[in-house]
């Protein structure tokens, strides 16, 4: 799976949205990405956060 996502983060179109998401830090933590899905449930999100969050950071860098 990780590697399906690997070629999936690097589409032009995801790092722009990932850049607007992030922006100067140029990292998504959990609430920025609650809030980018419009996730309304915290425990939904920290779910998907973790999909995400590949190296156990807290946060998803690009």
């Amino acid at each position: 799976m990780k590697a399906a996502l690997g070629k999936w983060v690097r589409s032009k179109k995801l790092r722009r949205v990932f850049a607007e998401i992030a922006g100067e830090d140029r990292l998504i933590d959990a609430s920025e990405f609650q809030r980018a899905l419009k996730i309304k449930r915290k425990y939904f999100a920290a779910k998907a956060f973790t999909l995400f969050d590949l190296d156990g950071s807290g946060r998803i860098n690009q």
